[in-house]
């Protein structure tokens, strides 16, 4: 099981259900206070090509999206 930490602030990250988390598909898992996401780098960036994997804490999330440093998408899941 992958351990993984808050690419902003370093706070652990913890799984909820290690036996949900496939160590292959981190970003599928649930986690305690954050999320593991999957950035892909497009065509244009320097990094093309590479697949990151990283965690990002709710309390850091919050904090960037009230600076307006982050947008959020509204999604219907109807």
């Amino acid at each position: 099981m992958q351990r993984f930490r808050c690419i902003v602030c370093e706070k652990e990250i913890d799984a909820l259900h290690f036996e949900s988390t496939d160590s292959n598909h981190p970003e599928q898992g649930m986690w305690n206070d954050g999320v593991v996401e999957i950035l892909y780098m497009p065509y244009g960036s320097r990094l093309d090509g590479d697949v990151y994997v990283f965690g990002l804490c709710d309390k850091c999330i919050e904090d960037k999206f009230n600076k307006g440093l982050i947008g959020k998408k509204l999604k219907s899941y109807i």
